[in-house]
């Protein structure tokens, strides 16, 4: 489980973009599998039942956010963060993460599932609940989504 902890941050900053709710989210969704296993005995698919936690948390989260920000307009800016912040300033980061924004919320969520959170087809098709063909298929749509964005060809093309 130690070994699931980074991925689940990882997708949880990618689909959040916020370090706070990316560790709330995975710690949450780390307690659940745990609170899980004591109650009912293992999930069929540990990391497929954590990946879906975290969905709903970022999602929880997402809606506050959406309620709370006239709020939160009035309240004092934050300070800088520090390293966090200038390693996040580079321009390569800077421009990945754009193409990342510019992708579909569901082409953006399954390469950061695959990516950062280092899920097998299998993983990914039992958490979104769709076939493993669906999900290879999506994979490869949205991959070629941000290689076009990136202006990448892809290995073995010429431009």
């Amino acid at each position: 489980m130690s070994a699931l902890a980074p991925r689940l941050f990882r997708v949880a900053f990618g689909l959040g973009g916020e370090r706070d709710l990316a560790e709330d989210a995975a710690q949450e969704a780390l307690v659940a599998l745990v609170g899980r296993w004591r109650r009912h005995g293992p999930p069929e698919s540990a990391e497929a039942f954590a990946f879906a936690v975290l969905r709903r948390r970022l999602l929880r989260a997402r809606w506050r956010r959406l309620l709370l920000h006239p709020l939160d307009t009035t309240r004092e800016p934050a300070a800088p963060r520090g390293v966090e912040a200038e390693v996040g300033a580079t321009l390569e980061l800077a421009r990945v993460r754009r193409a990342l924004a510019q992708l579909s919320t569901g082409d953006r969520e399954i390469l950061l599932l695959v990516a950062a959170g280092e899920l097998d087809e299998a993983s990914t098709a039992a958490l979104l609940g769709r076939s493993r063909s669906a999900i290879r298929m999506r994979l490869h749509r949205a991959r070629s989504r941000l290689r076009r964005l990136l202006g990448v060809q892809p290995t073995g093309e010429s431009r």
